[in-house]
């Protein structure tokens, strides 16, 4: 909840009240992601002990499949993650840890990451990147909510990544390779645009979405 911090310790999970007083919490060492539920209540962990989920309120976990990582929590509470495996990834999602499934799966040789959901919870984007020595470029893959249709978003011949979608649901932003300068762009778009469409912000760096949905960046250089 807001009343308190979780953080790492040299790799081993604390968590602490808002005066800075332990609270007692399963000894998780080797943390290496660590995604909070937007309730607060959620913890989704990846630990020498395996990915879980850690229960905030009764400080009980709840195992993941092996190898989940990339957790991403919904608006709507949904939890998804990925598994990479064999030359291609796997994505689930679920309403907890215990009802989480397989909904899709990349194309052979694909690796999945970067799970941004839409504000309203019906689709996801991720970022793609081929395996294959030749390929030179990630792109975005935009999938509803149940793994169904995933389409491109934006050019296939561009290289973009790090999804991060508005709180209003209009705009996108994410980073794509500036091909002039070298380095990367950070670029806003349209869901139902193209993204030669965006707008760029060179030199930047993505630091938030504040409450009013209006893109926040850093310059850099």
């Amino acid at each position: 909840g807001s009343d308190r911090l979780a953080y790492l310790n040299d790799g081993a999970l604390r968590i602490v009240d808002l005066h800075g007083t332990a609270i007692a919490s399963p000894a998780l060492k080797g943390v290496g992601a660590m995604t909070a539920s937007g309730n607060g209540h959620f913890l989704a962990i990846a630990s020498d002990s395996g990915s879980l989920v850690l229960d905030l309120t009764s400080m009980t976990t709840t195992p993941l499949p092996a190898g989940a990582t990339g957790f991403a929590w919904s608006p709507s509470g949904q939890l998804t993650f990925v598994i990479p495996h064999g030359g291609s990834t796997d994505l689930y999602a679920g309403a907890d840890a215990r009802t989480a499934r397989k909904i899709a799966t990349s194309d052979a040789g694909e690796s999945w990451s970067d799970i941004s959901w839409a504000p309203d919870s019906t689709s996801l984007l991720v970022a793609s990147r081929s395996g294959s020595a030749n390929a030179s470029h990630s792109r975005l893959i935009l999938i509803n909510a149940d793994g169904s249709s995933p389409v491109t978003f934006g050019s296939s011949q561009r290289d973009y990544a790090s999804p991060q979608w508005s709180p209003r649901g209009d705009p996108v932003l994410f980073t794509r390779r500036d091909e002039a300068e070298g380095g990367s762009l950070l670029t806003a778009q349209e869901p139902a645009g193209t993204a030669s469409g965006g707008v760029a912000f060179p030199g930047a760096r993505w630091s938030g979405w504040p409450m009013k949905g209006l893109p926040s960046c850093l310059r850099t250089g």
